[in-house]
């Protein structure tokens, strides 16, 4: 467990250099219920407003929380993004099973957000983000994750989504905001060995049938470029494939049990929940191999 939570940070410190390359940030305030920063993108010069909110499952709190945002909203003069877990709804629509809303919490709610300018940037994915786990007759679904914004920042991203992702460790599902939805362009890659391979046992014989000794230099070197491009793929590379498999009919079955949930479903559910934690274990033991290697270059 050390030595993979010793890489896991490591990866967090890589992509924190890597994202520090791209924005710059200021923390304006925070409280237990909320952070403001203001994110700098660094290659337009532009400046705009991050909240990121963890509302209370207590009224009481939520109330200063709808307060606090109520009295900061006029200070902030830029684009602006609220992002996070309002732990409150807005319509009948946000809730399946369980109590009915309660208009005066929905009306509050409603009222904060009206005095900030912020207007929901919709979504992608299964409808709810939060969800109890309970049996089908118990279970209960609701919209708590949310992202909002102003004109401005709208204008800045007019493209701007927010993903619901399979909801697989916590009663929470993942949100991932997407500046841009524009497709990912498509181009060809050159070959690139990776040093990583000669860490799998399967990879010699990927040589061993790929050389031929009374053969041209060249025409090994083709015959193993094409052999392990396929063995990369099909072998080495398939954690990652059945991870994207199990992740996307996770999202699936989540959009189905959005619906109307029922004991198949939920069943389902909890069999892929299992097979994405085996494959969660196979990829860091793979990520472990490939850093000690990386180290003895």
């Amino acid at each position: 467990m050390a030595e993979g939570d010793n890489l896991s940070r490591k990866m967090l410190r890589e992509m924190a250099w890597k994202l520090l390359n791209v924005v710059e940030i200021t923390q304006l305030a925070k409280t237990e219920q909320e952070i403001h920063i203001v994110v700098k993108v660094r290659a337009s010069n532009t400046h705009w407003v991050l909240s990121s909110i963890y509302a209370s499952p207590r009224l009481a709190e939520r109330k200063l929380l709808w307060n606090n945002l109520f009295v900061v909203a006029p200070l902030y003069s830029l684009p602006w993004l609220m992002l996070g877990d309002f732990n409150e709804l807005l319509s009948c629509q946000d809730k399946l099973g369980g109590n009915p809303l309660i208009p005066s919490r929905v009306l509050s709610f409603k009222e904060c957000l009206d005095s900030c300018g912020m207007v929901d940037i919709g979504f992608h994915g299964p409808r709810f983000t939060w969800v109890n786990k309970r049996e089908a007759g118990h279970y209960i679904q609701e919209r708590l994750n949310r992202g909002f914004a102003n004109i401005d920042w709208r204008e800045i991203y007019p493209e701007a989504a927010v993903h619901h992702l399979a909801c697989i460790h916590s009663d929470h599902c993942p949100v991932l905001l997407s500046l841009d939805n524009s497709p990912t362009s498509k181009f060809h890659r050159p070959f690139c060995f990776q040093s990583v391979w000669m860490s799998h046992p399967l990879f010699p014989k990927v040589v061993d049938d790929s050389w031929v000794i009374d053969r041209a230099f060249k025409a090994n070197v083709d015959s193993f470029t094409n052999n392990v491009k396929v063995w990369n793929k099909e072998i080495f590379g398939n954690i990652f494939h059945r991870k994207h498999r199990v992740e996307a009919r996770l999202r699936g079955i989540q959009n189905n049990i959005a619906n109307g949930p029922n004991d198949f479903l939920l069943n389902l559910e909890n069999q892929l929940r299992k097979e994405y934690f085996e494959i969660l274990a196979q990829e860091e033991e793979f990520w472990s191999v490939k850093s000690r290697y990386n180290g003895l270059i």
